[in-house]
């Protein structure tokens, strides 16, 4: 949690001054109110006639919560935690295999924690590069 609310200080979406600096409200809502996409098609719904002028605000905000979860995100935290995507990937399944729910849930934080370990113990540190 500390890394996205790092990462959205930093992104490039919220450095954007001047009129674009509804950028951190956007970026509150987007992680924080989970119906924010239903509140928005409501007020759309009220507010607009055409069909084009309802559908497009919606639109936009789930183009823009795509955006920065599939792109920005991953980009600032991959540079940040320095992980495999593989390895990522195998840690979810494996733990998701073996805790479901819970251990997806927990297989980065176990692998990020397993790799600071490893970089700290001599006889580890050829796995830390495996897993970097």
């Amino acid at each position: 949690m500390i890394n996205v609310a790092a990462a959205n200080a930093v992104s490039p979406s919220s450095r954007m001054g001047g009129a674009t600096g509804h950028w951190w409200a956007y970026s509150y809502y987007q992680f924080y109110v989970p119906s924010t996409l239903i509140i928005i098609s409501v007020v759309s719904l009220l507010t607009f006639d055409a069909w084009p002028h309802i559908i497009w605000p919606p639109l936009a905000f789930l183009f823009l919560t795509i955006w920065e979860g599939q792109f920005v995100m991953p980009s600032l935290l991959g540079r940040r935690l320095m992980l495999n995507p593989l390895m990522v990937l195998l840690s979810i399944l494996f733990w998701g295999w073996i805790w479901g729910i819970g251990g997806a849930v927990l297989g980065v934080p176990l692998l990020t924690a397993f790799m600071v370990a490893a970089k700290n113990i001599k006889s580890l540190q050829p796995v830390e590069k495996f897993l970097a």
